[in-house]
């Protein structure tokens, strides 16, 4: 009976993927390296070029580390160098990045404005446990432009993802939570100028297009919504009814996990290990919404499971 909510869980994760998957483009299959066992190390050099990705940055600016929304929405291209790779790690570089929206920039590598600003340099290593998977990071140093900027990080900006191949299509790097970084008006010395980055989130996209930049912008209908769109408004009603049932299915999920949990049903550990960096991910990207239902119903117990998982 001890295996029942393992059963359970793999069920909904299976059901979950299924249904999300007929609500969102078709993934564009790319060369590279895996997956399969131990694909880091016979991985050669080369550059993965995400086309389409996008990030989501959480933004301080009156200085107490909690992100002031919206949150600034980006979309632009990564390019990435890998190396060949020494024993179970590839070393990477984020060489040029230049994501955009809502009258910001972000930059880094050789995108940047500054030419002080340092490389944002990563790596790729193969798991000790499961050689089919990969710890993958990077350390970024960026400049924001627009706003208040340009302002720049002293403390590198870590995002991290758990990875099978190269290039990691569809996949979202994370900050690690509860890390406030400081921004700067000068990316060696300068003037700490109160605002911080609080959450940042990077999805990869795919080779075709989408990714977190899909968007339902103020000027666009629900049916006629462009996946390539260069910015989304948080505050625009989600009228699609697919896009709705798939938000839905996705706080159910999340609300039973919670409560598995809690109660000792699942081990903490193990939920994470399974579905952590989905669930936080979500998280990230739906909060606003479950505020505005929170709002919508006048009940604060809606995705109040999946906030506890999150924090």
């Amino acid at each position: 009976m001890k295996t029942l909510p393992i059963i359970l869980l793999a069920i909904t994760v299976a059901a979950l993927a299924v249904l999300i998957t007929t609500v969102s483009p078709p993934s564009a299959s790319a060369q590279g390296c895996g997956p399969g066992p131990s694909w880091v190390d016979p991985c050669p050099d080369g550059d993965d070029v995400f086309p389409h990705s996008g990030a989501v940055v959480g933004i301080d600016f009156d200085g107490d580390c909690a992100v002031d929304p919206p949150s600034l929405i980006l979309n632009g291209p990564t390019p990435i160098h890998r190396q060949v790779s020494v024993p179970d790690t590839i070393q990477t570089e984020i060489t040029s990045m230049s994501l955009v929206g809502g009258g910001f920039t972000l930059n880094a590598g050789a995108s940047t404005v500054n030419p002080n600003v340092l490389p944002s340099l990563g790596a790729i290593v193969e798991q000790v446990g499961d050689d089919t998977l990969a710890d993958s990071f990077f350390d970024v140093f960026f400049e924001i432009l627009g706003g208040p900027g340009p302002m720049y990080n002293h403390d590198a900006l870590t995002i991290e993802a758990v990875i099978d191949r190269v290039p990691p299509f569809n996949t979202t790097y994370l900050h690690p939570i509860a890390i406030c970084i400081d921004l700067f008006d000068d990316p060696i010395a300068g003037s700490d100028t109160g605002i911080n980055l609080v959450e940042a989130e990077h999805n990869t996209g795919s080779a075709a297009g989408g990714g977190i930049a899909e968007a339902i912008g103020p000027a666009d209908s629900p049916a006629t919504t462009s996946a390539s769109a260069s910015s989304r408004d948080y505050t625009a009603p989600i009228a699609a009814a697919a896009v709705v049932a798939a938000a839905l299915a996705v706080d159910s999920a999340c609300e039973m996990w919670g409560c598995m949990v809690f109660e000792g049903v699942v081990d903490h550990r193990l939920l994470d290990r399974m579905v952590g960096g989905w669930v936080r991910g979500t998280w990230l990207r739906l909060h606003t919404w479950v505020e505005a239902e929170r709002t919508d119903t006048q009940s604060v117990n809606v995705g109040e499971w999946w906030q506890w998982l999150f924090e």
